[in-house]
């Protein structure tokens, strides 16, 4: 078996870009451990300094086709998936995946200038404002997601309602900023952040998907399994078997790693565990050829497992390339991949194959916020509090017909506390909130916070 220990290179200028055959000198095909060289000792080789561990050809045919068959329709088109998901591209209405109207970085960076603008000393035009930031980009004309430079704009699109159906053009607007002045630029300037830029961050559709559980989110403050989970619960299990197996062989190869993961993972009420793993998580990429980034959110202590299934059909490329180790590898269906997708870049080469070719990627990892999550019949009481009474509580002052049932300090208000006791009882209003019985909590204080 291979080992290689390879100093790391910094190259975060990569983060959102596609990667190729000039981003690594070295195709790993077969059984191989890469790690980091320490700046003490550069024979090092322990779990403290792994970067992955790579096995070729370590699972059973028929578990893997179940997985395939279980696990291939989480898959779906998305927009979720920020840097992951390449450099933004202009919308083109034949693509089977319809792109967004992406508002570039030139132009959002002109809108912010005069919006923001403060006066200097010096005698400046708008003209000049505008003319030193299209120097900056100089002629590239479509400068979206532009990865190269520290760019302002992730992901912001176009309100097609104030701008294409109206008519309304930035371009023209810009050819129009010489004939005024700094006041009247900032309040359009302002007018349009407010009404034509949509203010959510969105990236390119891809196929890529969810199961497992998830934890807490501002819009989503509870924890919960993910819609595919709980829609196609017997269909999963049968994937279960494969998943099992390599939880197996990350005990196997990684113990310490694996012990870290599986203490955390008993903290959590075992409806958001994957049976018999230490993995709250998979996700189901379909055919999706990820730019590099760095996997955020799995547990720092803990490691990736990353797998490829596949249909019966042929495919070529899909290397998952280490940019700043310049170390490829040639992972295919049946082999198994342990890696550090948490610190480090990653990304896939392009992969192509028969009419029909599926290319399944699993990630399974350890979502480090669900350490948060109370018992599931807690989670799913957070849950009815935001989606069924709050939602159906008109006259609550946040009431408004699309209301996501949030509100500022809402799991400190009267309100929670007596639907949690009424519904959950008062040993489990304790149990959560022990420092602040419904008693302690009246209506008219809620409002005063």
């Amino acid at each position: 078996m291979k080992e290689l220990i390879i100093k790391k290179y910094v190259c975060d200028e990569l983060i959102g870009t596609h990667l190729n055959d000039s981003h690594y000198d070295i195709l790993v095909q077969d059984n191989c451990d890469l790690y980091s060289e320490d700046s003490f000792d550069g024979t090092k080789k322990d779990e403290s300094n792994i970067i992955f561990k790579f096995r070729k050809n370590v699972f059973d045919d028929k578990k893997m086709n179940d997985a395939y068959e279980a696990f291939k329709g989480a898959a779906i088109i998305t927009d979720q998936r920020g840097s992951a998901a390449g450099q933004r591209i202009e919308r083109n209405e034949s693509d089977d995946i319809v792109q967004r109207d992406w508002v570039s970085d030139k132009h959002l960076e002109i809108v912010k200038a005069f919006a923001n603008y403060q006066p200097t000393l010096v005698d400046e035009k708008p003209i000049d404002v505008l003319e030193n930031i299209n120097l900056k980009y100089g002629n590239n004309k479509n400068e979206i997601g532009n990865t190269q430079s520290k760019s302002v704009n992730r992901g912001l699109t176009w309100f097609k309602n104030a701008t294409v159906d109206i008519g309304w053009k930035f371009e023209d607007w810009e050819n129009e900023i010489n004939g005024k002045d700094f006041n009247q630029l900032k309040e359009e300037s302002q007018f349009i952040l407010k009404t034509k830029i949509s203010s959510t961050d969105y990236a390119n559709k891809v196929m890529s998907g969810v199961l497992g559980s998830l934890g807490r989110y501002p819009r989503l403050p509870f924890c919960r399994q993910t819609i595919y989970t709980r829609e196609n619960s017997d269909k999963i299990k049968k994937g279960y078997p494969f998943i099992q197996d390599l939880a197996k062989y990350f005990e196997k190869l990684l113990p310490n790693r694996y012990n870290a993961q599986l203490n955390q993972s008993k903290k959590v009420d075992d409806s958001f565990i994957i049976p018999e793993t230490p993995f709250t998580t998979i996700t189901v990429n379909k055919n999706f050829r990820t730019a590099a980034h760095r996997d955020a959110g799995d547990l720092s202590e803990g490691f990736s497992n990353l797998l490829v299934l596949s249909n019966d059909k042929n495919y070529t490329g899909g290397y998952l390339v280490l940019p700043e180790y310049r170390v490829a590898v040639d992972v295919r269906p049946g082999d198994l991949l342990l890696i550090n997708n948490h610190d480090g870049i990653h990304g896939n080469t392009d992969f192509s194959g028969e009419i029909g070719y599926e290319r399944i990627s699993l990630v399974c990892y350890f979502r480090e916020n669900m350490i948060e999550c109370g018992e599931e019949k807690y989670e799913r009481l957070r849950y009815d509090f935001c989606h069924k009474f709050l939602k159906s509580k008109k006259d609550h002052p946040n009431w408004t017909p699309n209301w996501s049932g949030t509100f500022p300090k809402m799991w400190e208000s009267e309100l929670w506390y007596d639907y949690l006791k009424e519904n959950g009882g008062e040993e489990m209003l304790n149990k959560y909130h022990s420092d602040i019985s419904s008693s302690d909590v009246n209506l008219e204080n809620f409002f005063e916070r």
